[in-house]
């Protein structure tokens, strides 16, 4: 449940009205595994990015090589590719040797393995802007990425004054199982914070835990709390996270090497798109780059071994300075990336610490939630999200999917809040899949957009959702506005009571929803 809700809180779609599936003209296109509208980030100027498995591009994967291979040879007179990547990989003195080593395992794959990675695409051929440009914009690519995850039923403390510059650190190591035959693993963690600086430029801060060597000793259900200092930051813009772990079993400066390498490679990669540099763009470039060490050494970079966060929105610094930490054992954390290498998990955790924050916690504990009405046309159980919003009206709220018609749920939201009257609102609604393809109407925008696969007639984001409030209190209320003092532990507005009370609300018209809760504040 932690995986899933917050996803739903960084991948919620746009504001949508929408108007119905319209047919392409020509024949129907066929049913194809499109990603649900929850599986999309977007990241503006056109490009998103799509948590999900896609097959990455063969000639872009055959382009990068050559272009790593035309920085090892040199070239007589070298193109603007080839002088940006010898500019940047110069600066790093174990780039070439790192290069050499990825090329020569890429050459030296059986010829099978080498046509399915590069599809009869020349390995030797030049750089093509335009080609990387399509590539970025057809989505293709983003095969190693993953999703961190933060405390879900936690929103961050009202009103807070932002700090003058948040402190990030790695706050602790877990592992699930140990994968060597000793019974104990050896593992490297590189971090990464990339920003974009400028128009062409990015600025990102890596740092290796532990500086030297590995963290040794990893067995089933080891815990290493850790106060590694990794960013301070004083800008305040979206950033990407990126940690890569991987087994050291021996060479731990190899596959640094190659991460910093491959890393570097990405950024000069991002640049050569049309248009701003993006955060999207990076990410692009570093899932084709990151794609050579796994096609080089799937062992050592397996799927997992790279995880990657957006902090912007809900999950910027400032939140999660605001935010309490969780526990795991003497780790406190807010933010967790999970690496699932072969048959053990290594987890990596993130604090952003802060003055411990003495207002009163509030929580909303969510007993049951139900449909009393068929939603779906179908006659079928609807598939219902709640969402919970406490003071502040920051727009700020926590979502729980089941995707049930009465999901068993104990779930909790709390909040710290100022010692005043605030509102607490509950939601509850279905949501249906968007259509394959069709069109929608997004606000503010007046014109309808295409979305979803429209096989040769393009490639457009998913279509989205729909969702039908349920009527949880007269005939036509929607929204549960109440009023809670926590002075006095009473609640007024649409539901009255007192602080630990059971209560429950149902509608009487439309479709009708049901909700029993408790509203507490913990001494």
């Amino acid at each position: 449940m932690l995986v899933r809700a917050l996803s739903l809180a960084l991948l919620a779609p746009l504001p949508v009205q929408p108007i119905g599936p319209a047919q392409p003209a020509g024949p129907a296109q066929p049913a194809v595994d499109t990603p649900s509208p929850k599986e999309v980030i977007e990241f503006g100027n056109g490009i998103e990015l799509r948590h999900q498995r896609r097959a990455p591009s063969p000639a872009v994967h055959a382009m990068l090589v050559a272009t790593l291979r035309r920085f090892v040879e040199g070239t007589a007179d070298p193109s603007a590719i080839d002088k940006a990547v010898a500019r940047r990989l110069g600066k790093i003195r174990t780039a070439k040797t790192s290069a050499k080593r990825i090329l020569a395992a890429i050459d030296a794959l059986p010829p099978a393995k080498k046509t399915e990675a590069f599809a009869g695409k020349s390995t030797h051929e030049g750089f093509s802007a335009s080609q990387w440009t399509e590539a970025l914009a057809a989505g293709a690519g983003l095969v190693h990425g993953g999703i961190g995850v933060g405390p879900t039923d936690v929103l961050p403390a009202e009103a807070l004054p932002k700090p003058a510059t948040f402190d990030v650190t790695c706050s602790g190591v877990s592992s699930t199982a140990a994968t060597d035959a000793d019974g104990s693993d050896e593992l490297v963690v590189m971090t990464s914070f990339v920003r974009v600086a400028s128009q062409t430029t990015y600025d990102t801060v890596t740092t290796s835990l532990p500086a030297t060597g590995a963290f040794e000793g990893l067995a089933a259900g080891t815990k290493l709390p850790q106060a590694l200092p990794l960013l301070t930051d004083v800008s305040g813009d979206s950033r990407l996270a990126i940690t890569a772990a991987f087994e050291a079993d021996g060479d731990t400066a190899a596959p640094r090497e190659d991460y910093a390498t491959m890393l570097a490679l990405a950024e000069v990669m991002a640049v050569q798109a049309e248009g701003p540099a993006t955060l999207a763009a990076f990410e692009y470039g570093l899932d084709y780059t990151l794609g050579l060490l796994h096609l080089a050494n799937p062992t050592q970079w397996p799927d997992g071994t790279v995880q990657r966060t957006l902090l912007k929105d809900a999950l910027d610094l400032n939140h999660l300075w605001a935010t309490p930490a969780q526990s795991f054992g003497d780790i406190a954390w807010k933010l967790r990336h999970d690496h699932p290498l072969g048959d053990a998990t290594y987890s990596i955790y993130f604090d952003v610490p802060a003055p411990p924050v003495t207002m009163p916690t509030v929580k909303v504990l969510l007993s049951s939630v139900e449909s009393l009405d068929p939603i779906d046309t179908d006659g079928t159980a609807a598939d219902l999200e709640v969402r919970v919003s406490i003071g502040a009206g920051d727009g700020l709220e926590k979502t729980l999917s089941d995707n049930k018609d009465k999901p068993a749920i104990n779930w909790t939201v709390q909040r710290q809040i100022t010692d005043a009257p605030h509102k607490v609102v509950i939601e509850v609604y279905d949501v249906s899949p968007g259509p394959l393809f069709g069109v929608y109407q997004q606000t503010p925008v007046s014109v309808p957009l295409k979305c979803g696969d429209w096989g040769p007639y393009g490639d457009f984001p998913p279509c989205p959702p729909h969702e039908t409030p349920l009527v949880l209190r007269g005939d036509a209320d929607t929204t549960l506005d109440i009023q809670y003092d926590p002075k006095t532990k009473k609640l007024s507005g649409d539901v009255v009571g007192d602080a630990g009370m059971l209560l429950s609300k149902a509608g009487s018209g439309g479709k009708r929803g049901r909700i029993k809760f408790k509203l507490l504040q913990p001494q």
